[in-house]
């Protein structure tokens, strides 16, 4: 399973409300790749930082590992922590966006994803939800596009595309 996704805001908060689905994620083998804005809390900086740190230090990787017996309940109250960890563990990754040219006034506010199955099946949306508790307080809207629809698999192959073109611009 794969979930790539751009967006404006991300807080370590929403995971906390995510707990459950981000469990069952992991334990599906999952992997996630976010591009968002650098506009971060300093203690969920801090948390990717170390996650990020533990990726090359096996030492600070094991420590983190300790604390996360139960990754649902680390996620609902220690949620921090259980960021770092599943930065550190290669489950979550995340790139920065930082906007350059004649955006350089502004910042990365986009807000699209694409979930990807082990049997190639793909969803996609485009919405102006953001990963964030204030999100789930919004009115948002969402719209999703599946890939065995064959006019839908277009609007998610530009998905894909716009997503692997901001991954892969260098940091």
């Amino acid at each position: 399973m794969r979930y790539d996704r751009g967006v404006g805001f991300f807080s370590a908060s929403w995971l906390r409300l995510a707990a459950k689905g981000m469990t069952e994620f992991a334990a599906n083998s999952g992997r996630a790749r976010w591009v968002t804005s650098p506009i971060l809390g300093e203690a969920d900086w801090e948390a990717l930082q170390e996650g990020s740190a533990a990726r090359q230090d096996e030492v600070l990787k094991l420590l983190l590992e300790i604390s996360i017996a139960d990754l649902k309940k680390t996620l609902e109250q220690e949620t921090l922590s259980a960021l770092a960890w599943l930065v550190a563990d290669g489950i979550l990754d995340f790139k920065l966006a930082m906007p350059r040219n004649k955006l350089d006034q502004g910042e990365f506010h986009d807000k699209f994803g694409i979930f990807s199955d082990s049997e190639g099946n793909q969803v996609s949306f485009n919405g102006s939800y953001n990963d964030s508790v204030q999100g789930t307080r919004n009115y948002e809207s969402i719209k999703i596009f599946c890939s065995w629809h064959p006019v839908l698999d277009l609007l998610v192959k530009a998905d894909n595309e716009r997503f692997e073109r901001l991954w892969s611009i260098p940091g």
